[in-house]
């Protein structure tokens, strides 16, 4: 069975307009490091919770974080699924070797009145031009909201 990767949630047009790009953030959830030995496609899985939030109620929709690479910011990932842990996965995009810095941020400004969001981990995954899914990483179609549903929680990706 494959899986198919999209490179960020929001990206791109939104990132450009300043709708997400400008620092909204409320306090710094965690920082992770991780060393590659060579040029890699990162894959990181986040093991979060949400607190608060419920798709089905109004002003409990989502968490929306942001995650920025080596002070770069690199996409927002909305947490929906509730007080469970659960694991988030992203695809980070391409790295050259040496040490690198993932940060990531609560989003006040575009979460959910009443939704919190925590990382208890972070794991991270290289995948080097030699391994097959290389390819298929380095080509991953990005996904872009639309500006005007920033903080109306209706382009969440659901994949």
């Amino acid at each position: 069975m494959s899986t198919l990767w999209f490179r960020a949630s929001l990206l791109g047009a939104l990132a450009c307009s300043s709708v997400l790009s400008a620092p909204r953030e409320g306090r710094a959830l965690k920082q992770e490091s991780f060393t590659l030995k060579e040029r890699a496609e990162v894959l990181a899985t986040l093991t979060a919770t949400c607190p608060g939030c419920d798709w089905g109620v109004a002003g409990h929709e989502a968490a929306l974080l942001r995650l920025d690479v080596d002070g770069r910011y690199s996409q927002h990932l909305f947490l929906t699924r509730g007080e469970s842990e659960t694991e988030y996965r992203v695809l980070l995009g391409s790295f050259p070797a040496g040490p690198h810095l993932l940060t990531v941020t609560s989003d006040v400004g575009g979460s959910a009145k009443f939704a919190k969001g925590s990382i208890s981990h972070v794991a991270f995954h290289a995948i080097t031009p030699g391994e097959p899914e290389f390819q298929a990483m380095a080509l991953a179609p990005i996904l872009y909201a639309r500006p005007n549903t920033v903080g109306h929680f209706t382009d969440a990706p659901l994949i």
